[in-house]
């Protein structure tokens, strides 16, 4: 007689993850640390600030990355507001600049999702001039961090060429593994108590209002038009090119409500001034990610390393020779989208003045306002020689 095994199949009580979704799974992974060489360098230089606290960025950049997945339920980037972060820095701005002007985008955003529902009709050759003077400003703040020593400075510009080296002749992109490396390196006990934590509005860095309303202007004005074009309309077309059959989630109002929602909580905390930049999804899908796994995973771990860094007194030391070297590759890189400004004569005149007056002055405000001049000024010439 035969007898019917009783055998249990294998994997009946502990099935195996198919190879697909190991493979997914190590995309999310890698994909999740792909856009760290913005958003730790900055990160890490918001952390010196007085009114800062390293745990609570870190915490408020995990949190967003988590609610972000949950909300849009595909791999949604959190970068921080480059044009407040950088041109802080680049202009003397303190604490206290950063989180108004990052409450006030809040507002502004929360006011267009609540009567308008659209974004805001920036004309693109303007914000490619903003994006350009932030280029610029991130190559000066490499050359800052850059020791005056040619001899101490040679970490640094290897480790530049080697960026360089892999991006443009083996198609490699290392830049988010050495901003991890540099993060992690840049760890350093603080002179605070263990589990001291920072959630303070610091004092205006200037004693003069007037002073302190026109860096708020100079943070806030240029970073609407590039969080509308860029965090708003372009994060939308990003999510459709990447995940056209997905993101039904991923609309201009959700956008708009998350990044105006987001923005006045995390000022209020002083945690970590965000939006979803369009570079940052496209950073993440390319290195590997196609769920929102990769939000949790990214969101997890931030979240445990602000645990970590709060409760055994670590703070950061921006001296480490990779900072200038990813400072410059991250300026270069973005100097790239500038590439549509050479079509034309008009384009070509704001690449020029975009450079010239971010050099002459760090401020984007300016920036921006004679880029608008330039391109209404332009626009009105061909419709006055067309209607000629």
């Amino acid at each position: 007689m035969n007898r019917t095994s009783t055998r249990t199949p294998p994997g009946f009580f502990f099935r195996l993850p198919s190879s697909q979704t190991l493979r997914g799974i190590a995309g999310d992974f890698f994909g999740a640390f792909a856009d760290s060489a913005i958003l730790l360098p900055l990160l890490m230089l918001l952390a010196r600030m007085p009114g800062f606290s390293l745990p609570v960025l870190l915490g408020s950049t995990g949190a967003a990355y988590l609610l972000a997945g949950w909300f849009f339920r595909l791999p949604m980037s959190v970068q921080p507001l480059k044009s407040i972060a950088i041109a802080s820095i680049t202009i003397g701005a303190g604490a206290f600049e950063i989180k108004a002007a990052g409450f006030l985008l809040g507002i502004f955003f929360l006011a267009l999702f609540l009567f308008r529902k659209k974004d805001l009709p920036i004309p693109e050759p303007v914000v490619r001039s903003v994006q350009t003077g932030l280029g610029i400003m991130l190559l000066i703040q490499a050359k800052t961090a850059l020791p005056a020593d040619l001899v101490l400075a040679r970490p640094s510009i290897l480790l530049f060429a080697i960026i360089l080296l892999l991006h443009y002749s083996f198609r490699v992109s290392s830049i988010g593994f050495f901003a991890v490396f540099l993060f992690l390196n840049s760890l350093t006990k603080d002179h605070l108590p263990p589990g001291t934590l920072i959630v303070d509005f610091a004092p205006p860095s200037s004693d003069d209002p007037k002073r302190s309303a026109f860096l708020i202007a100079s943070l806030l004005l240029p970073q609407l038009a590039l969080t509308s074009a860029n965090s708003i309309k372009g994060a939308r077309l990003a999510m459709e090119h990447y995940f056209k059959d997905r993101c039904e989630r991923v609309t201009i109002p959700r956008l708009m409500l998350f990044v105006g929602l987001g923005n006045v909580v995390s000022a209020l905390l002083s945690g970590l001034p965000f939006c979803h930049g369009a570079g940052g999804i496209t950073a993440h899908v390319k290195g590997g990610a196609t769920t929102s796994r990769m939000n949790w995973i990214i969101g997890g771990i931030l979240l445990g390393l602000a645990f970590v860094v709060h409760f055994s007194n670590l703070a950061v030391r921006v001296d480490s020779f990779a900072l200038p070297a990813i400072l410059a590759c991250v300026g270069l890189f973005h100097l790239e989208l500038a590439r549509p400004l050479f079509r034309s004569w008009t384009g070509r005149l704001l690449l020029l003045s975009s450079i010239g007056i971010t050099l002459f002055t760090s401020d984007l405000l300016w920036v921006m306002g004679i880029s608008f001049g330039i391109h209404f000024l332009s626009t009105r010439f061909k419709k006055g020689a067309i209607h000629a």
